[in-house]
């Protein structure tokens, strides 16, 4: 989900917030496998059951091993993982392997093995975390290894297990445009391209329609990131976007829009280096089209309009892993309304606490506690560009905004109090020698 990174905003979405996002670069794909799933009916009681089982299991072994982040061996020391596994009983080590069938392989490890759970451990001390972490994503949706990736292994992004050694900053390939296809690739019978006009309200009002029913959802289907169509206009049509890069697929017969990808311009420095790239976002396809693999033929269309633009490198950020994070980002949310949060099964109470508790702890004051608070307008612009840069350059990968791109992302222009999506900001400190200066 790309639009949870920009920085200084708080978008007005609503929705289960995971705690961590991996980010990749490559084209987008909210999950590798969520297209091949059969439409099923609702499990029965002993189903629901055996899997709120599997799923603790899953979350424990993830705890073991440091909270389950997708982060390679780079942000965890041997020594950390070494501890980490050495902490893990047989039976964990065994769900493990069970969840990644070509890590067992690669071990040795299956029916009529002989090897020793001290064997298997010592074993599994010489992995890097992302090996072992690859059967382990949250909600169980990720529950394979680089082997089952079909259309993965096909794009051209490193590889699980490829050495991380140094390599130049830039494009995987760049492609020859008079070689890229003029015309989309095949779909389905019944089913055909388009490219959205988000100008018009009817196809704003498709696209919400189209999200509202059918994107990112919790495991329970209780909770779905419900966007208006004021946060898709923000999220769309920023800064030098593109109409091509809005790609759906309609059923032929009743026009109705079944599936939808997007792409938004940035510049994403890498260390020194800036690179052209797309940010893809709001991949979505209809529920009963989830066994068709269609998801794959999205992440196609989008990866030749983007090279039919020259740009040769995009950036995506999804809930599951998928190969190869570059780098993961966190995010978080406040309750406002934890009674109601609670009443609807979002907000869980802690154990040894009380509602009344809860409701007192997040209350919010009368008045701020920071000092010169105030909300961002146009005449800070330019200063919070400037502190935004500088907070940036921190970092080895981050975007450039330009003043254009702050005015918008964070300072969004609406023409009525409902269309507001983002509230924006600033602490300004005026230097007693230079009235005219402030800090923000």
């Amino acid at each position: 989900m790309a639009d949870e990174q920009k920085a200084g905003a708080a978008p007005a979405d609503k929705g289960k917030a995971p705690e961590e996002t991996p980010v990749t670069t490559t084209t987008q794909a909210e999950s590798d496998n969520e297209e091949e799933q059969e439409d099923t009916t609702a499990p029965s009681t002993a189903a629901g059951t055996a899997s709120k089982k599997k799923k603790s299991k899953r979350k424990r072994v993830k705890a073991a091993l440091g909270g389950g982040s997708a982060e390679g061996s780079e942000s965890a020391s041997r020594d950390d993982l070494n501890k980490a596994v050495g902490g893990l009983g047989a039976a964990d080590i065994q769900q493990i392997l069970k969840m990644n069938p070509a890590l067992a392989q690669q071990m040795g490890v299956g029916e009529g093995s002989e090897l020793s759970d001290k064997k298997i451990q010592e074993a599994m001390k010489k992995l890097n975390l992302e090996e072992i972490m690859t059967g382990l994503a949250s909600s169980g949706k990720n529950v394979k290894d680089m082997a089952s990736y079909k259309f993965w292994q096909t794009q051209p992004v490193p590889k699980f297990g490829e050495s991380s050694g140094p390599v130049e900053e830039g494009p995987f390939k760049i492609v020859d445009i008079e070689k890229v296809p003029k015309e989309p690739g095949p779909l389905l019978p019944g089913f055909e391209w388009v490219t959205m006009d988000l100008t018009k309200e009817e196809e704003i009002q498709e696209l919400f329609s189209l999200l509202y029913g059918h994107y990112v959802e919790d495991d329970e289907a209780m909770f779905r990131f419900n966007y208006s169509e004021s946060f898709l206009r923000w999220a769309l049509m920023c800064p030098g976007w593109t109409k091509e890069w809005h790609v759906g697929i309609r059923a032929s017969a009743s026009r109705k829009l079944v599936a939808f990808i997007s792409a938004i311009p940035v510049a994403l420095r890498v260390r020194k280096k800036v690179l052209h790239a797309s940010e893809v976002n709001f991949m979505v396809v209809h529920k009963k089209l989830r066994s068709k693999r269609m998801a794959p033929v999205l992440i196609k269309e989008i990866t030749r309009r983007c090279y039919l633009l020259k740009t040769w490198q995009a950036i995506y950020t999804g809930g599951v892993v998928l190969p190869k994070p570059v780098s993961t980002c966190r995010y978080f949310h406040r309750s406002l309304d934890w009674q109601k949060l609670y009443e609807v099964g979002f907000s869980p109470l802690p154990a040894n606490s009380k509602p009344q508790y809860q409701i007192r702890k997040y209350a919010l004051p009368d008045h701020t506690g920071t000092k010169h608070l105030r909300p961002m307008e146009e005449k800070d612009i330019d200063g919070v560009l400037d502190l935004l840069r500088r907070y940036l350059d921190r970092f080895d990968m981050a975007p450039m905004f330009t003043r254009e791109e702050v005015e918008h992302w964070l300072l969004y222009k609406k023409t009525s109090p409902e269309e507001q999506v983002v509230w924006s900001y600033v602490v300004e400190v005026r230097h007693k020698s230079s009235p005219d200066l402030a800090l923000y």
